[in-house]
């Protein structure tokens, strides 16, 4: 298991895919904090664009990557029925848990270091331009001192980041299923979009209006606890992180189990 991943990373990261991957995410961390230098020149309340705003502004973000996670599969998996890598793993005689865990792992790794990527620029980007506030403009803003409203900052990002990870994990878990399920990288992408952003909002208009079965099917979809994330405050957050934790970790077990289960049996020609 060990030498596949070790395999499947070596093919990941020398593939241009990886490299421009790795460049958009810095291009993209750097264009954000340029965007919003500019828009602090031409704001009148310049002071109060800073580090611990820059910060705080990225939490409406998580559930770009709901998103994001599509790309990582599909720069670990794609094409691979097309050029036959598949069936000669398999023939070769790699165990097929093995092949699919492996990728999986993999590109769990590209993911997470696309997103070290993304907020290690974007962090130092945003120190280097935007600077701390001044104690009156902390106070004002924050009301708090600049260097407790830049930990409240960060603090509030890491508790984001990991209620929102293991729903990152559950998307990941269905692309990579329906990747393996269906023998069309196109096809695959556009069901997992249909999963995370077109299923919801019918369920939730399907309850509202025709029969609240539907509105307990949308609580249990991805995108259910990103929509009610930023109102879980107080004793509310940490039924959330349970919520999070539940719903992602539920979808990434049965996404495995399914795609597993189905690539076992799966004749590859």
């Amino acid at each position: 298991m060990v030498k596949q991943i070790h395999a499947e990373w070596y093919k990941a990261v020398h593939r241009p895919y990886f490299r421009n991957l790795i460049l958009a995410c810095a291009l993209l961390s750097a264009g954000a904090v340029a965007m919003i230098y500019w828009l602090r020149d031409a704001a009148a309340v310049a002071d109060q664009v800073n580090l611990p705003f820059a910060v705080a502004s990225t939490l409406f973000l998580m559930v770009v990557g709901l998103y994001f996670v599509s790309v990582g599969a599909d720069l670990v998996y794609s094409d691979q029925f097309k050029f036959n890598t598949l069936k000669n793993e398999v023939s070769f005689g790699l165990p097929r848990w093995a092949i699919y865990l492996s990728r999986w792992v993999v590109s769990l790794l590209v993911l997470l270091l696309a997103l070290a990527v993304l907020a290690g620029i974007y962090l130092a980007l945003s120190a280097l331009l935007l600077g701390m506030p001044s104690e009156a403009t902390a106070l004002e803003q924050f009301n708090l001192s600049p260097n407790d409203a830049l930990v409240m900052s960060l603090q509030a990002l890491a508790n984001y980041i990991f209620a929102s990870f293991p729903l990152w994990l559950g998307g990941l878990s269905l692309m990579l299923c329906l990747m393996f399920l269906i023998f069309n990288n196109t096809f695959a992408a556009f069901s997992y979009l249909a999963a995370v952003a077109v299923l919801p909002p019918m369920l939730k208009e399907l309850g509202n209006y025709v029969d609240p079965v539907f509105t307990h099917m949308y609580h249990l979809t991805l995108s259910y606890p990103f929509d009610i994330m930023n109102h879980a405050t107080g004793p509310q957050a940490a039924e959330h992180f349970l919520l999070c934790w539940g719903i992602g970790l539920g979808w990434s077990l049965v996404s495995t189990v399914v795609g597993l289960a189905v690539f076992q049996r799966m004749e590859i020609k």
